[in-house]
């Protein structure tokens, strides 16, 4: 087509936007990669690939042939930092529960699409008519994106310290698995929180001040392709982490949940393990050995914690630890113990683990705690 303007830039961009396409389809098609993270995967994905598509489309000037395409370029930007937000979540805890701002949350950033769908058919039914109102419909969307991109930084520093504060979680999950997961993760995040800063700043100089022309899109772009081909890397390279586990275990899991007469009873026979054998303490432990002890698969012992303790296994086991703490501090024959050394006692890895979960489950920090304790 004569007059549109392709470039290297464009050319990569529109490959990777493919690429994301294809991720999202292999997922979509494929029995082995059916995680409720790996749904919110696909989303990603596919909203990441949707912004660069429109927007390498605007910069090879196609708008031009087709003036719709102007009216799709920000449709994603709330969904984006929604889905990573939960993928994440899932990820780390496959058995998390949607509560119920969270569902406002959802409805919130599906929103933006709506707003989009409503903009494309008012143009469809009344080209002439919006044009009339093109500046306030440029506020409108500018005004979302800047939404987003606050949105995307709340979600950049959630994710961040919850990576920080959750890593003991992936224990649940076989040594390989829990490397490539820590891995993964880190070398995702550190160029999203870049990506984020290369969003940031030309959006805010083009927000307020006035007569700012520069160009954004190219550095943001190509960013958001290399994010595309890393994770379709990821797919092959890190395929444990979004594969579910196999028909057998499934099966055996169906037929285990199916004997709700003895579930009582397994989880009887495991507070027993716990509170004589005291398996916390090693901070090994993990959901395998766990099952092990009881003689149960991981997937139907991961049900009965949920069902009868309503925690993940990693809140399970550091309710326990948590406890002993406690109940150390509060006994007058471990004043002499550093709080450190008996959070170590009771199965914690380090320091920064045992703050994050004590103050999860106290609303204290242990220094505070123990204060209190010599106050009363």
């Amino acid at each position: 087509m004569e007059g549109l303007k392709f470039n290297l830039l464009n050319i990569i961009t529109l490959l990777g936007s493919l690429q994301g396409f294809l991720i999202c389809l292999l997922f979509v098609s494929s029995k082995r990669f059916h995680r409720t993270s790996t749904r919110f995967l696909v989303l990603l994905v596919f909203s990441i690939s949707m912004t660069n598509l429109t927007n390498a489309l605007n910069e090879i000037e196609l708008q031009s042939i087709y003036p719709i395409i102007g009216f799709c370029s920000n449709s994603w930007s709330l969904l984006i930092p929604f889905s990573l937000y939960y993928f994440i979540q899932f990820l780390l805890n496959p058995t998390y529960k949607f509560r119920k701002v969270e569902y406002v949350i959802a409805v919130v950033s599906f929103t933006q699409l709506a707003y989009q769908l409503v903009e494309i058919g008012w143009y469809l039914l009344a080209s002439d008519h919006i044009i009339q109102y093109e500046s306030m419909l440029y506020i409108t969307s500018r005004s979302i994106e800047m939404v987003g991109l606050i949105y995307c930084l709340v979600v950049i520093i959630l994710v961040f310290r919850q990576l920080r504060t959750y890593q003991p979680l992936l224990s649940a999950e076989p040594p390989h698995i829990q490397e490539k997961s820590i891995l993964w993760l880190k070398n995702t995040f550190i160029p999203i929180g870049v990506l984020w800063v290369l969003w940031a700043i030309p959006l805010i100089l083009q927000v307020f001040v006035p007569g700012f022309q520069g160009d954004y899109f190219g550095p943001l772009q190509l960013g958001m392709a290399l994010i595309i081909y890393w994770l379709g890397y990821s797919v092959y390279i890190y395929r444990d982490l979004w594969e579910t586990k196999a028909e057998s275990e499934a099966k055996l899991i169906r037929k285990q949940t199916e004997l709700s007469s003895k579930t009582e009873e397994h989880y009887q026979k495991l507070l027993k393990i716990m509170q004589e054998e005291k398996l916390y303490q090693s901070a090994e432990l993990n959901m395998t050995m766990l099952a092990e002890k009881t003689g149960l698969s991981n997937g139907y012992l991961s049900q009965i914690i949920n069902q009868k303790e309503g925690k993940n296994f990693f809140d399970f086991i550091n309710h326990y630890r948590v406890e002993e703490v406690k109940q150390k501090l509060n006994d007058a024959k471990f004043d002499h113990y550093s709080i450190l050394g008996i959070a170590l006692e009771a199965g914690f890895k380090s320091k920064s683990t045992f703050n994050a979960v004590f103050k999860k489950f106290t609303g204290q920090t242990p220094s505070n705690f123990r204060k209190q304790l010599q106050n009363d």
